[in-house]
């Protein structure tokens, strides 16, 4: 591993271009979709709607793109345990429920 490793066997430029393809492709996947859901910032039903602004997308994209990961790694992952289980549902959900109610009292 020690030898493959210094002259670049596993980590190419082609193998990093193609992993962030991929993960850049799903981020927009899960950005269209929650927008198509949830709706834009310039969704408005009449002169009186509340526009909340993209506070809502975001975090909602955000909380999507840690569940498809997590749904990833949990296909990769032979062992899957609950400190790991833990570990991706505390961040990701906690953030999105920290950031709601943070921006909800300022």
């Amino acid at each position: 591993m020690y030898y493959i490793s210094q002259h670049n066997k596993l980590f190419t430029p082609l193998i990093f271009f193609s992993w962030f393809i991929l993960g850049f492709s799903q981020g927009v996947i899960c950005l269209i979709l929650t927008i198509y859901a949830i709706g834009g910032q310039n969704d408005t039903s009449g002169i009186n709607s509340y526009s909340p602004g993209f506070y809502l997308v975001e975090i909602s994209v955000y909380t999507s793109v840690i569940i498809v990961v997590t749904i990833k790694l949990a296909v990769n992952v032979k062992n899957w345990t609950i400190v790991l289980t833990l570990g991706f549902a505390i961040p990701s959900f906690g953030a999105y429920i920290g950031y709601t109610f943070i921006v909800g009292i300022f």
